[in-house]
């Protein structure tokens, strides 16, 4: 499927636009002519699982796809094994097809100052499924709401299931000639049958050929995360499997690289950064963990940088000096945030805190030279304390079972966190040490052979 785009151009992206986005001429356009043979009209098949029976014609737009899938997630799992597979392999797509655009050298210029661009010319598959939720804080939550989607009652009414009695198997329908003549009643048995009627159709046909699609080379997008589990704590439920957690994270950095790409079309990458903080701050902080400290990096290192940033805003103590530059130093980090706990006593902010305090030293010692230094003794001391003492028990044991198990659990990842960055101070001491050593033994060795040379200048 990847190398459709490549093969025939931007104009077969319209085989992947949904009912709200252009296609809705096609289904009135098609549907007398619905029948059980394969026919063509104007380059276009008229079965009715290319047509009124097709999921990018049963849905609204691709976020109600995906919020649908990713609440199958949480509350069924027969159909989420279904939808696993389609999200997949259309974000498979969506990424093969967004590296196209990027490589074609296309000018940017225009996208960047021209906001108003057609479907037509946007650059990319998912720029179209962008396109109309480019203006309204309101419509880009709803894109937020779509990936962050945990079967909640809510989230149920706002995307619902694709196919009426999707989640139904081996249902009768009536009788036939209702299913011939009500095509909005289709259930998803039917629709999967009318796949397979089309797909054999399809293979008769001597105008159809197929192609093996080539495995996808590694590239920005790569998605192994088989060594996860060692790195996500094992209360990760609210959050799905992990399967679920790859693709809520190849989600994100799909948006994430448009946004830095195309800054104009959707959002900037600050500002998605920032609606993105207000999703992922309020997640139970196992949720919070996994998306911040991830095994497999999923942003850019500045966008994660950004991001923690974002998150620590309402989290951090008041008495923390703001950072207006928006960026983060080895001197920032430890006079504006490392010192400070959270702004509450709850014990899930301070775990939450020191989480991104931890993400933001291993990038700072990763990428900006950290070195150790009293200051960063002393900051890393006064925030450990702070935090801890900033915790309030209160009545946590006479609120039940549950209330005890969140907070035995964010104790133990506090802890963990705080003795890591403990760790890494300790590592920063001794490298600085070793580095003292070797200059004062490379300073004597010169010293040596000055004494030496001038010895032999004398003789």
């Amino acid at each position: 499927m990847i190398a459709i785009p490549e093969i025939y151009g931007t104009a077969v992206t319209e085989a992947f636009l949904f009912a709200g986005a252009g296609r809705e001429k096609h289904r009135l356009r098609y549907s007398s002519a619905l029948d059980k043979q394969l026919q063509e009209i104007d380059g276009q098949l008229t079965t009715r699982a290319a047509t009124t029976g097709c999921i990018f014609d049963r849905a609204k737009d691709f976020w109600s796809i995906v919020g649908w899938a990713f609440n199958c997630s949480y509350k069924y799992p027969k159909r989420w094994e279904r939808w696993r597979i389609w999200l997949d392999n259309i974000l498979e797509l969506l990424e093969h097809d967004f590296r196209l655009s990027v490589g074609k050298n296309q000018d940017r210029i225009s996208y960047e100052n021209n906001q108003s661009e057609s479907d037509n010319h946007l650059p990319c598959i998912l720029s179209k499924y962008l396109s109309k939720y480019s203006q309204k804080r309101g419509d880009q939550r709803r894109i937020m709401r779509a990936i962050f989607a945990d079967a909640t009652s809510k989230s149920i009414a706002e995307f619902s299931e694709i196919w009426p009695n999707e989640t139904t198997s081996n249902q009768k329908h009536g009788n036939e000639d209702d299913k011939e003549t009500n095509v909005s009643k289709y259930s998803f048995d039917e629709y999967i049958k009318m796949m397979d009627e089309a797909e054999e159709l399809l293979k008769q046909s001597p105008r159809v050929q197929t192609r093996q699609a080539s495995p996808s080379k590694t590239s920005l997008f790569d998605h192994d995360v088989s060594n996860t589990g060692d790195q996500l704590d094992n209360e990760f439920s609210s959050q799905g499997d992990f399967t679920v957690l790859r693709l809520r994270k190849r989600l994100l950095s799909l948006l994430a690289l448009h946004s830095v790409t195309y800054p104009n079309l959707f959002l900037s990458i600050g500002e998605f950064l920032d609606l993105l903080s207000e999703y992922i701050r309020p997640l139970p902080l196992s949720s919070f963990n996994a998306l911040i400290s991830p095994f497999e990096p999923y942003l850019h290192i500045e966008s994660h940088s950004f991001l923690i940033q974002m998150l620590l805003k309402p989290l951090l103590s008041h008495n923390a000096p703001t950072n207006k530059t928006g960026l983060v130093d080895p001197n920032i980090f430890t006079s504006h945030y490392l010192p400070f706990p959270a702004s509450s006593p709850s014990i899930v902010d301070n775990a939450k805190v020191s989480i991104c305090l931890e993400n933001l030293m291993r990038l700072l010692y990763k990428h900006a030279d950290l070195e150790h230094d009293d200051e960063l003794s002393t900051a890393m001391a006064k925030g450990r304390k702070a935090r801890f003492e900033k915790v309030n028990e209160g009545n946590v044991k006479k609120s039940g079972s549950e209330a005890v198990r969140i907070y035995e659990y964010a104790k133990d990842v506090l802890q963990g966190s705080e003795e890591r960055m403990a760790v890494l101070v300790d590592i920063l001491y001794e490298n600085k040490k070793k580095s003292r050593s070797i200059r004062k033994q490379v300073t004597n060795h010169v010293d040596e052979v000055q004494v030496s040379e001038s010895k032999k200048r004398k003789r």
